[in-house]
């Protein structure tokens, strides 16, 4: 019998079992969500110019992508997933994929939402290629560090829904190097030109990982069925340092 009601997860929420328990409790259980100022709509626009750009050359790997292969030649292995319906399906943060999870009569219902998927040319695996924008290059190891768990947690889903998962993702970032005037003069509507570099990081992924994962979240819950007593805060987390709870 589950101790509690089925507990919804996200792969962003897997990395907070390492981060902090005692968020991830309140998130979880007492939907008591870490506090975040206003969401910057930039990033979400160049995230969305960067996906109108993948729809064009869907089934195939689009120029840009070919280029940054210089810098990860394993992209050549690679084609865009060529199912325009099911893409536009995945990046809904609302329905996605989702996989259930049953760990001693507990269920967990891990779901998440994809930028674009890239499918092995050979035997037909998928990897995640994942948009990001930053002010800055990003440092050796920068991706890994802050998305292997998201995309540990998207080859689980996956392999639990049957596809074979590539073991490798891709962050595909892109960063601002120049501004450039454009219809300037005598026009009612004055535009620029940013020139965006870009880079690719490749990491490993692995569905073993998240499952080791969940079944730590799993074990946290279960080991503290009291909700009146939550665990203790990770020692270097700014939100509970910030509330003053240990």
């Amino acid at each position: 019998m589950s101790v509690f009601p089925p507990i919804w997860l996200s792969p962003t929420t897997l990395n907070m079992v390492r981060d902090c328990p005692r968020c991830l409790w309140d998130h979880l259980l007492w939907k008591q969500k870490r506090p975040h100022g206003p969401f910057p709509t930039l990033p979400r626009g160049v995230d969305e110019a960067m996906k109108r750009y993948c729809d064009q050359h869907r089934g195939t790997l689009p120029p840009a992508l070919k280029a940054a292969s210089a810098l990860c030649p394993t992209l050549l292995d690679y084609s865009l997933h060529n199912d325009q319906r099911w893409i536009n399906t995945l990046r809904e943060w609302r329905g996605g994929i989702s996989t259930t999870i049953r760990l001693d009569g507990q269920i967990y219902k891990l779901v998440g939402s994809v930028d674009d998927l890239l499918i092995r040319d050979s035997d037909g695996a998928i990897a995640q290629i994942d948009g990001k924008s930053k002010g800055k290059a990003p440092e050796p190891g920068e991706g890994e560090k802050y998305y292997g768990a998201q995309m540990d947690a998207y080859d689980l889903i996956f392999r639990e829904n049957g596809f074979i998962p590539a073991g490798e993702a891709f962050l595909w970032y892109v960063i601002p190097v120049s501004f450039e005037d454009r219809n300037v003069v005598n026009t009612p509507n004055p535009s620029a030109n940013i020139i965006f570099d870009q880079t690719i990081q490749r990491m490993e992924s692995n569905a073993d990982r998240a499952m080791e994962q969940i079944i730590a979240i799993h074990k946290l819950l279960v080991d503290h069925p009291d909700r009146t007593k939550p665990p203790v805060s990770g020692g270097t987390c700014e939100y509970c340092s910030f509330a003053g709870r240990g």
